[in-house]
């Protein structure tokens, strides 16, 4: 005790010494020296030891101080000031430091040069220190950079870098342009600083020329299939759009088109998705621990932004091909304070499939048939610039799919001979029977989205961004069956029945959101908002209509076919079955801090809703804790861990991402899904043209649903030993026709990329393991892929031509025999089929090489013509097996994916 009473004395009166000799009072006089040998004067006046380095002071210092009874402290206070040096006090006497810099803010926007459009995941940064940040998804970018004399660079992928020296003293705005350059240099120069800027931004934000230029199906690029070649990102099968990330169901991913959540994102069965890459303006992509900002889903976000407009001159394209003809165009409006989008899209198809399926249902012996197909699509943006602090958007999207099937086919049934009755002796003169079959199918599905954004910027270091979102998915499906008999000789004996079926489905959403970013200081980035959501849900409506006709002989009358089938009705049963609308209400409320210290990077994340269905409430919060740290400037690593919910469910039988799908919503008897996330990365750049990075992940779901499962005929078919999935999709009381179960998903992803001037290569792995367990039972999940590599390559072989090449490959995945319906898929007779079981557990490898020629032309007009080949050496990959039903019983039906498809398009832009 004694001791701690005696050093704390010791200090205490060393303190009162600092405190007395930094207070003497001092008279000096100095005319014209120089700060260092000011200071030794005062140190020998004052009597005190001050020590200094004489580095700290340039070379022209002289100063003039004079002084009458000054304390010693004021005297340094005048002689330091403007030289950002400070000084302390300790045991050896005065000690001179380098004061911390003083930081100041540079906030503004960057931009296209020649459009004005803000450049989206734009970095600014200082060339000497590596110090800056990034723009966000309005181009608007804020960091505290230290004061002084900064080298700044501006650089975006597939623009020219732009460097600006200044000297900061003060806060400042920008308004940084950059010119575009749609060469792979640019690309070079950012992957030289991978490893670096990794870790300073969530998500993967994806090259759009880079995607442009891959191959394509028929000539017309996509997005969901460009991101099928990403590590860790499956298709369910060949030609459909559901996406599985990391292990997850196709409901689990996040598809945003400017901000507005979208339920359904496919064209044509998923050879085609809702996003027109004429007017992409940035793809983000997050496969772990996503932002609390974004609505819960477990397994990815596709974050989607399309372009601007113009606001410098008019521009637009026009392009057709094989499947599509679209057009776009940008202008500016009210003297170029804003612009407008205006881009359209519609399919070709119609102009091949309609004579290809007759004459295929001819080689199917009908007596007739006719098939037809077509999607069309609208895109609408507009913003006006109020002032440099406030901006409004508008966007509005509309797509629609119709598909049309008929076919009428006859046959013979042989009565034979042996047939001794005298009701079919007089009205079966022949021995057989002739029947006629007429069927048509009609699907209808769509999406209609409209938001309305509003972006405030209150000073340099907050911004928000309030919007309003509305959208809408709908589903529509309508089948006609009329069959009937009738003898070969004159009309003595009819009998008809008539089936019609139909059903539909339809989701909506309505929210109301606030995000803000605070730019605290050039170490902590926070990200704070709210949101109200309410969603509407109409599960089904489904109404089936069954009429059997007598024959007009019994009723003594002449009639024709038709005329029997409206008038001599003797049977009809008719059903309607449709689910009680339901509304679900979801109040969110979100904070995330990204805080930087030196090579560490930590992000904190929590995100809570309060989530309302009928009677029933849950409150669930949702972590997340990302950690990175750069070793230099070619290394970097990082982890993450995180819990989402997810509150709506989709009952389907296939998983595949198809329209007829049927949302619906959380409910106690059916809980919203769970998921818990880790994920490890390392990233590495091992030169200037080569990058590596290996990524694992584990992941675990819990409360999914399946359907309940009825046995089907097929079970016992020779060779095939399970069980046939046949699932009652029944939109009715749906909750009590479902039962919970998890998942698990681990896996191994491996990537190598190459970029060069004119050359650029990628080559991926992934080593993944997915399961379901459902009653007990563990199995592997229908889209399990044990091994998947894709490799994409790219030459720019002069000015005129581009080479591209993507070559995919997959595992075999579990070999299920699958029940589809019709309301399920397109006519499947198109593809090619063979009946008969295919032996082992899992389907055969699939592998596919897609070959692409580019060629470009023009000045003030440019065009690119493109070749392509889809499937280049005519891979027989296996589609799905099906159920048949033949005389001689149930038979599997292999069908097999899509084959060679050569194509040609034409693009002409301004």
């Amino acid at each position: 005790m004694r001791v701690l009473i005696l050093i704390f004395a010791l200090l205490f009166f060393s303190k009162l010494t600092a405190q007395e000799q930094l207070s003497q009072p001092l008279t000096v006089e100095f005319e014209q020296e120089s700060i260092g040998e000011i200071l030794i004067r005062l140190s020998e006046a004052a009597d005190v030891n001050i020590s200094f380095s004489p580095d700290l002071f340039g070379t022209n210092t002289q100063q003039s101080i004079s002084a009458q009874q000054e304390s010693l402290s004021s005297i340094l206070d005048r002689l330091l000031s403007g030289t950002k040096v400070g000084y302390k006090f300790d045991n050896s006497g005065i000690v001179l430091f380098r004061s911390k810099p003083s930081r100041y803010v540079i906030s503004g926007y960057l931009t296209d040069a020649n459009t004005g459009e803000r450049l989206i995941g734009a970095h600014i940064f200082d060339v000497k220190t590596r110090e800056g940040c990034s723009s966000n998804a309005y181009g608007f970018f804020s960091h505290a950079f230290p004061e002084g004399n900064l080298d700044l660079c501006a650089t975006y992928l597939g623009y020219d870098e732009k460097r600006l020296s200044i000297r900061l003293e003060k806060d400042q705005a920008l308004e940084l342009s950059l010119h575009s350059d749609l060469t792979l240099e640019e690309v070079v120069v950012t992957d030289r600083q991978y490893a670096s800027h990794s870790i300073s931004e969530t998500g993967h934000l994806l090259n759009i020329e880079s995607l442009s230029g891959q191959p394509k199906m028929a000539g017309e690029a996509d997005l969901i299939r460009s991101l099928q070649l990403q590590n860790g990102v499956a298709s369910s099968q060949d030609g459909l759009a559901g996406l599985h990330v990391r292990g997850g169901n196709s409901d689990q991913n996040l598809l945003l088109l400017d901000d507005i959540p979208v339920f359904n994102g496919a064209h044509s069965f998923g050879l085609f998705s809702i996003y027109n890459p004429d007017i992409v303006r940035s793809i983000r992509v997050y496969k772990e621990a996503f932002p609390a900002r974004y609505d819960g889903r477990l397994s990815s976000v596709i974050d989607v932004h399309t372009k601007e407009g113009n606001t410098n001159k008019h521009s637009g394209s026009i392009s057709t091909g094989t499947l599509l003809t679209k057009a776009h165009l940008e202008f500016p409006i009210l003297g170029r304070k804003g612009a407008v989008v205006l881009a359209g899209r519609h399919t070709n198809l119609n102009l091949w499939l309609g004579p290809y399926a007759s004459s295929r249902k001819e080689q199917l012996d009908y007596d007739s048939g006719s098939m037809q197909y077509l999607f069309a699509d609208l895109n609408l943006k507009a913003h006006y610039s109020i002032n440099n602090r406030n901006k409004l958007y508008l966007s509005h999207y509309w797509g629609k799919d119709s598909f049309q099937d008929y076919g009428a086919q006859s046959y013979e049934l042989d009565l034979g001979p042996e047939i001794e009755d005298p009701f079919f002796e007089e009205y079966f003169p022949s021995e057989s029977l002739k029947f006629r079959a007429d069927d048509s199918t009609s699907i209808e599905w769509g999406n209609s989205i409209t938001a309305v954004r509003w972006n405030h910027l209150f000073n340099d270091r907050l911004f928000v961004n309030n919007t309003l979102t509305y959208s809408r998915f709908r589903y529509n499906f309508e089948h006609s069956h009329i069959s009937g008999s009738q003898d070969q000789s004159d009309l003595n004996f009819f009998t008809a029945q008539q089936s019609q079926s139909s059903f539909s489905t339809d989701v909506s959403d309505l929210a109301l959101r606030s995000d803000f970013t605070y730019y605290m200081d050039h170490q902590n980035e926070i990200q704070f908002g709210a949101s109200l959501m309410k969603r509407k849900f109409v599960p089904g409506i489904s109404k089936s209509t069954f009429t059997f006709t007598l024959p007009a002989e019994f009723f003594e009358t002449e009639y024709s076919f038709e005329d029997s089938l409206h008038t001599n009705e003797a049977f009809v049963d008719s059903q309607e079955r449709q689910q009680q609308e339901m509304n679900t209400y979801e109040a969110v409320a979100y904070l995330e801090d990204a805080f930087t210290y030196g090579p560490w990077r930590l992000e904190l994340g929590l995100r809570g809703s309060f989530y309302m269905v009928d009677n029933w409430t849950s409150v669930v919060p949702m972590p997340k804790l990302g950690l990175a740290y750069t070793i230099n400037d070619r290394t970097a690593v990082k982890m993450s861990i995180s819990n989402r919910t997810q509150f709506v469910h989709l009952l389907t039988d296939s998983d595949a991402g198809l329209p007829n799908d049927v949302w619906v919503p959380a409910v106690r008897k059916a809980p919203p899904q769970r998921s818990t996330m880790v994920h490890l990365g390392a990233y590495r750049s091992l030169n200037k043209y080569w990058t590596c990075t290996a990524e694992a992940y584990w992941k675990s779901m819990n409360q999914l649903i399946r359907l309940q499962e009825t046995e089907q005929p097929g079970s016992d078919l020779p060779g095939y030993d399970g069980s046939v999935q046949s699932y009652n999709l029944s939109a009715l009381g749906w909750e009590n026709a479902v039962y919970s179960g998890s998942g698990r998903s681990s896996g191994l992803e491996l990537m190598l990329r190459q970029s060069r001037e004119k050359f650029s290569t990628s080559l991926g792995y992934s080593l993944s393991k997915t399961t379901r367990t459902f009653r007990g039972y563990t199995e592997a999940a229908a889209f399990d892929a044990r091994h998947s590599i894709a490799l994409t390559t790219q030459l720019q072989v002069n000015n005129i031509i581009r080479l591209s090449a993507a070559w995919s490959y997959e595992s075999g995945r579990p070999n299920q025999l699958i029940n589809y319906s019709e309301s399920s898929l397109p006519y499947t007779s198109l593809l090619d089929q063979e009946q008969g079981m295919l032996s082992g557990d899992r389907f055969p490898a699939y592998h596919r090489l897609d070959l692409s020629l580019q060629a470009s032309f023009g000045n003030k007009v440019k065009g690119h013509v493109e070749l392509g080949a889809y499937n280049a050496y005519d891979r027989k990959n296996v589609f799905f097996q099906n159920i048949v039903q033949t005389e001689q019983g149930a038979r599997a039906q292999t069908v097999y994916s899509l084959p060679f498809i050569p194509s040609l398009s034409l693009k002409l832009e301004w």
